[in-house]
């Protein structure tokens, strides 16, 4: 081999180390943004899921009308084990 030949092997395999590199922070961002936009989504689940366990706790009366039981300041949503919350809709 003559001096050029190995000056461009070590081109060459410096230009794949540096489009690995590039790769793998490619992958990693897109790790990221896949993990933020599962969190993301996992927040807006929990926020309906509030919004519902209100509107089920919250009685819809007509406009003016006096509510039929006194209505609480604040609405407890208590934090039930997974499968107990079907069983006491149900109730």
């Amino acid at each position: 081999m003559t001096h050029s030949e190995e000056e461009e092997e070590e081109e060459e395999e410096e230009e794949e180390e540096e489009v690995e590199v590039e790769e793998e922070e490619e992958e990693e961002e897109e790790e990221e943004f896949f993990r933020v936009m599962r969190s993301s989504a996992e927040d807006l689940v929990a926020c309906c899921e509030v919004g519902r366990r209100a509107a089920v706790t919250t009685e819809r009366r007509a406009p003016g009308a006096a509510p039929s039981r006194p209505t609480p300041d604040i609405i407890n949503i208590p934090n039930l084990p997974h499968g107990q919350e079907e069983e006491e809709e149900e109730l």
